[in-house]
C-alpha cells in the first residue's frame, strides 16, 4: 500500500501541464447540445391556456379576440446559458408578445422573468416581467430592420450575465446585468392591452451551453 501511494504522490508531482491543468482539476468537457423544443405537430412539453395557443402547420401559433389577461406558453426545459433561434411573425403586425427566459411560471398562468420583446414599436427589447420592468429599450431594429408584415429571424443568446438579440441579421442589443436571473424556463407571450390578432413561431432551435458565444445570425 505505501509503495502505491508513493507512486501517486510521484505522477502528481511530476505530471506535465498538459496532464493537470493550472486549478488541478480535469477539465469539464464541452457540453454544447441541441434540444428539441417544438416537434412541428402538437405541443408536447408546454404548458398554458390552449384556449390561445396551438400547433398548426409546423407552427406555433397564438391567436385571441379578447385578453383578460397576457397569457404565457411555458415549456418544461430549464436553461442556463443558451442560444434560441426561430422565426416569428405577427400576422396582423399589432400583436405584442415576447420570448420569456430564465424565467418563472407562476401558480396564477403568468410568468416572471427577463423577456426578449416582439411587437410593433417592441422589437428587440427587453423588460423584466413582474420585475424591474424595462432594462433596454434601444429601437433599431424596431424601425430598420423589422418585416412587420412578414418573417423575422431572431436570435436570443444569454451567457451568464450578457444578453445578445439579433433580428434578421442585425444586432439589436448586447446587454449586461449583473443582476439578471441566471437559471428558468422558456415561454412565448400574448400581451394583454393590445388589437386581437395572431401570432406565429417557427423552425425553433434550441443550444444549451453553446461553444460559439456570439450572435450566429448576425452579419
Amino acid at each position: 500500500m505505501k509503495i502505491i501511494l508513493l507512486n501517486l504522490l510521484l505522477f502528481f508531482l511530476t505530471a506535465p501541464a498538459s496532464v493537470l491543468p493550472p486549478n488541478g482539476l480535469q477539465d469539464e468537457p464541452n457540453n454544447e447540445k441541441e434540444v428539441e423544443l417544438f416537434n412541428g405537430e402538437d405541443l408536447t412539453g408546454w404548458h398554458g391556456n390552449m384556449e390561445y395557443w396551438r400547433a398548426e402547420n409546423g407552427m406555433i401559433v397564438g391567436e385571441f379576440s379578447e385578453l383578460p389577461a397576457s397569457q404565457f406558453l411555458y415549456h418544461n426545459q430549464v436553461v442556463e446559458d443558451f442560444r434560441l433561434i426561430l422565426n416569428v411573425r405577427t400576422v396582423d403586425g399589432k400583436v405584442n408578445s415576447g420570448i420569456q427566459f430564465r424565467s418563472e411560471a407562476l401558480p396564477n398562468g403568468q410568468v416572471r422573468g427577463p423577456q426578449a420583446d416582439i411587437g410593433d414599436g417592441f422589437w428587440g427589447k427587453l423588460y423584466e416581467e413582474f420585475g424591474r420592468a424595462w432594462l433596454w429599450e434601444g429601437n433599431e431594429c424596431d424601425q430598420h430592420h423589422v418585416e412587420k408584415e412578414g418573417w423575422n429571424e431572431y436570435e436570443l443568446l444569454a451567457i451568464d450575465s450578457l444578453t445578445k438579440i439579433a433580428i434578421n441579421g442585425k444586432v439589436c442589443m448586447e446587454y449586461d446585468d449583473p443582476v439578471i436571473t441566471r437559471k428558468g424556463i422558456l415561454a412565448l407571450q400574448l400581451h394583454a392591452g393590445f388589437p386581437a390578432g395572431r401570432i406565429e413561431f417557427k423552425d425553433i432551435r434550441l443550444t444549451l451551453n453553446p461553444s460559439d458565444r456570439s450572435l450566429i445570425t448576425a452579419e
